[in-house]
């Protein structure tokens, strides 16, 4: 049956060659595209180990096993990249994969479980590094799944689920094999793995199958890519809402969805969702989704109703003594740390830094 694995891999070998090059020709100056690239080329590099050419040389298989690693990081800092909005990638998720494929690059090679160490070191560079892995395995679905909500780009909204579905079970695959196929007499110890290996054929015909349809999907709607990529790109939401230039569009429902935010301060209603505004203003949920992205300019609804609250919370700590948490409370938050970083999100600096800023500037200025 090696013939046949190798058949179905160089399959979906081609259908990865040609998702990469459609990025390369088309979107390469995107950072979004490049990841899609490099996730293009980790998946070829772990399918290619799984036919009998690279097998029968180590060497190769070896070096090949190294990028391959990279793929469940790659894929969550896509899923950043495309569903959150705001916010820079956490510096403790750089160097966990820093770890990680450090650990598997240079210690996985020469790891030998007859040391006297065998089983920290085993540990050290193979378990916890996986485990790692699969944490942002998981972390990189619950992204995408949990803003569909508030999202308002409808060809991002489109693509959540079937992201869910389909890499949920890829990445169950790459990271569920790694833990399944490594020979250590730990692991007859821990009585909870084994290493029989998982079907490499069926890997290779559900990357060919999932990268097969997700190709017909880009060439149907290249537009949509295209929009899909552009608007993907990061945004602190601190802009304020193109006003004048929408106004010439609709200007009764624009004005009629910024009295109601602002004026009724419904912004600072805690838990307030898209469907609950949409229904105050008696519109249909999809029309006032696209009015706010198209028009206004906004990714998500907590981007929109950031925009309110951290303006209201800039003239509290510059005009009041309120303590910040009551502010954060005032304008609609219901943690004192999901203020903290949507105010820092849009204006660069903690609340407290920003009150202290403030008062001094007619100071500076006498």
């Amino acid at each position: 049956m090696t013939w046949l694995n190798d058949t179905i891999a160089s399959l979906a070998i081609s259908q990865l060659f040609l998702l990469g090059s459609f990025f390369l020709i088309h979107h390469n100056w995107r950072f979004l595209s490049r990841l899609m690239i490099l996730f293009s080329i980790c998946l070829i590099a772990y399918l290619l180990t799984t036919t009998s050419a690279v097998s029968a040389m180590p060497l190769l298989e070896l070096l090949l096993l190294r990028l391959a690693i990279a793929t469940p990081a790659v894929l969550w800092l896509i899923a950043r990249e495309l569903f959150v909005d705001t916010g820079e990638t956490p510096r403790v998720a750089w160097w966990l994969m820093g770890y990680y494929l450090l650990v598997r690059a240079l210690g996985v090679p020469f790891y030998s479980p007859e040391s006297t160490y065998g089983d920290f070191w085993f540990l050290l560079i193979y378990v916890i590094p996986q485990v790692i892995m699969l944490g942002f395995s998981i972390h990189s679905i619950y992204i995408a799944f949990s803003g569909r909500g508030d999202d308002l780009i409808e060809e991002r909204r489109r693509v959540r689920v079937p992201f869910v579905i389909s890499m949920g079970a890829l990445l169950a695959v790459i990271v569920g094999n790694g833990f399944f196929s490594f020979s250590d007499p730990m692991l007859d110890r821990l009585r909870f793995l084994s290493y029989s290996g998982l079907p490499v054929m069926l890997f290779s015909l559900y990357t060919f199958l999932i990268t097969f349809a997700f190709n017909l999907t880009i060439f149907r709607l290249h537009g949509d890519a295209f929009s899909l990529i552009v608007q993907s790109e990061p945004t602190t939401g601190g802009e304020p809402p193109q006003v004048e230039r929408v106004r010439r569009v609709d200007s009764k429902l624009v004005d009629r969805i910024l009295a109601t935010i602002e004026k009724d301060r419904y912004y600072a209603e805690m838990g307030l969702t898209i469907g609950d505004l949409a229904e105050r203003l008696s519109i249909q949920e999809y029309k006032l989704r696209k009015i706010i992205n198209k028009q206004m300019h906004y990714r998500n609804f907590n981007q929109f109703l950031n925009y309110f609250r951290i303006r209201d919370a800039c003239e509290r700590l510059k005009g009041t003594d309120e303590s910040v948490a009551n502010i954060a409370m005032e304008v609609g938050y219901a943690s004192l740390s999901s203020f903290n970083k949507a105010f820092k999100d849009i204006q660069g600096v903690p609340p407290r830094t920003y009150r202290v800023d403030a008062t001094r500037e007619p100071h500076a200025g006498a």
